[in-house]
């Protein structure tokens, strides 16, 4: 028989390997407590040269051993629209100072796409361009200029081709049934909205894999109990999600998901992942019955790239 210490040794590492989702954290904390993501894929297309105009300069120089002092330069991209873009990558390739000091941030290649909100305009006026921030490390107090900048974007923008949006009007009638829907069906994509008799019972699932997984561990008793009554309780069970799905997307096609308020404007989500269960949840106003849910696709037409080159940028 397993001595008590033993049987607590593998009773925590069971624990371990439990969701986060009983943390009841908002998704940018999440994010941050999981390990680190893969880096992206390459666009599979070429980068356009463009023409970038330098917007702004700011430098952040901190105090403390937590903190690392960086650098942002913000660039327009004339002839884009920003409004039509979802989501953007930033990877900066170059940057060096008059010092000759290379201040390309590490990892700089591990870039995520990031969301890029909306920005408000006028009837009458130009839609406003994309704004973009390039990442770098801070520069000397001595040096004076950055003599060169050079950074890629991939900008995600779904209004390039209709067929990359899949709405699902009044979404929560929906729960407890898969969507159909030949879009999604032709990406290989899968989605179901659970309904809460869904969710205990996928809860319950997976609290009996891991009393299965505890117990080839050697788990037993009140240890076996609480693992698995932890499990339970954990899953799928974070508070500040509004809708879970079920997703199967062996192709990766699922981009990103917005709740339609009933006039159909965007509003963002945050997302959480489980498991091959996606859970979203409102920035602003929890969804009501007459929201949608759409889902972005990726495609072909969806993506472009840029690159840019800026010199002789003065620093402040």
């Amino acid at each position: 028989m397993r001595n008590a210490p033993a049987r607590l040794a593998i009773a925590l590492l069971a624990l371990l390997a439990l969701p986060l989702g009983g943390c009841k954290l908002p998704y940018q904390i999440i994010s941050k407590l999981v390990g680190p993501k893969a880096t992206p894929t390459p666009t599979p297309i070429p980068a356009q040269p463009i023409a970038a105009e330098f917007s702004a300069i700011e430098d952040e120089r901190v105090a403390g051993d937590s903190q690392t002092p960086r650098m942002t330069v913000t660039v327009t991209l004339p002839g884009t629209k920003h409004n039509d873009v979802a989501a953007m990558r930033v990877v900066t390739t170059k940057v060096v100072d008059d010092l000759g000091t290379n201040l390309v941030p590490e990892n700089a290649a591990e870039a995520q796409f990031e969301s890029a909100g909306q920005r408000d305009s006028y009837p009458g006026e130009e839609p406003p361009p994309v704004n973009v921030s390039i990442p770098m490390k801070s520069a000397s107090r001595k040096a004076k200029v950055l003599k060169e900048i050079s950074a890629d974007v991939e900008l995600y923008t779904p209004a390039l081709d209709p067929a990359a949006l899949v709405t699902i009007p009044k979404f929560l009638g929906e729960a407890g049934k898969p969507i159909v829907n030949p879009v999604l069906q032709a990406a290989g994509v899968e989605i179901t909205i659970l309904s809460k008799e869904q969710i205990e019972a996928e809860r319950t699932a997976y609290g009996e894999k891991k009393r299965a997984e505890a117990k080839k561990m050697g788990v037993e008793g009140d240890f076996l109990e609480t693992t698995v009554k932890m499990a339970t309780e954990s899953f799928l069970s974070s508070s500040w999600i509004n809708a879970w799905l079920k997703v199967k997307d062996p192709k990766g096609a699922a981009f990103d998901y917005v709740y339609l308020d009933a006039e159909g404007k965007v509003e963002e989500v945050n997302r959480e992942t489980e498991a091959g269960f996606v859970g979203l949840g409102a920035r602003g106003t929890e969804p009501g019955p007459d929201y949608g849910l759409q889902v972005r696709l990726k495609t072909p037409k969806t993506f472009v790239r840029y690159t840019f080159t800026l010199r002789d940028v003065a620093l402040p």
